[in-house]
């Protein structure tokens, strides 16, 4: 199976962490969004990402195909078969695929991926301005989001969603604390300290020029505090 996308991209991210907790393998391709690689476009006729190649059957968007991918191995589901857990988790994953990733992402897109992939200055007002204000908002709906779903022994599509997010949070050197945010943080650190996903957290990291370290010790342990480098 192939999977075209970029790696730092948090809907890819997210199959990439799901395919790895299920031990499954992907070939990954690093593609951006609207390419138009041939290759990549037979598989996503739009230039959507992420999208999956398996023989002559294409899947675009990360629930479908993580939906796809749990049909294969062993391992617990990533979206539960249960109708009522399912359904509890898919809305918090929806939460963090909508209004979480509209704040995370022109974060981790100004601080890190325009400079350093692309040689231009992000909009650091527009950054400052998210995390003084909206940020700490939709981490405060995202924690009530989290704190309603039911512990599960499996990691399941709620976490990895919020944990792909987060990531992005980290890796643009935003940290994540746990006195106000206590859900958030325990996601994060589980996920973190996953050995099936070390090797694809490191990778993120070393993509934006950090060691996994620099990253986990972002999580704090004290009140939610706008980073240093964000004054």
């Amino acid at each position: 199976m192939i999977l075209f996308g970029n790696p730092l991209n948090a809907s890819v991210r997210k199959v990439l962490c799901c395919a790895a907790l299920r031990s499954v393998e992907l070939e990954q391709i690093s593609i951006l969004r609207g390419s138009d690689d041939p290759v990549f476009r037979a598989a996503s006729p739009a230039g959507m990402i992420p999208a999956l190649r398996d023989g002559t059957r294409s899947i675009i968007g990360s629930l479908p195909i993580i939906d796809y991918l749990d049909g294969f191995g062993a391992a617990e589901p990533i979206i539960s078969p249960d109708r009522e857990t399912r359904v509890e988790f898919s809305s918090v994953a929806q939460f963090a695929d909508g209004p979480l990733a509209q704040v995370v992402s022109p974060i981790f897109q100004n601080r890190v991926f325009l400079p350093r992939f692309l040689g231009k200055p992000g909009n650091m007002q527009l950054v400052n301005r998210l995390l003084r204000g909206p940020l700490n908002k939709i981490m405060a709906a995202t924690e009530i989001a989290l704190s309603k779903v039911r512990g599960s022994d499996n990691i399941g599509i709620a976490e990895v969603s919020v944990f792909s997010q987060g990531l992005a949070l980290l890796l643009s050197d935003q940290k994540i604390d746990s006195g106000s945010h206590p859900h958030i943080h325990k996601v994060m650190t589980r996920l973190l300290t996953d050995a099936r996903l070390i090797p694809l957290i490191s990778r993120n990291a070393r993509l934006v020029g950090l060691e996994l370290k620099a990253v986990t010790d972002l999580l704090g342990s004290e009140g939610w505090e706008v980073s240093k480098g964000s004054a």
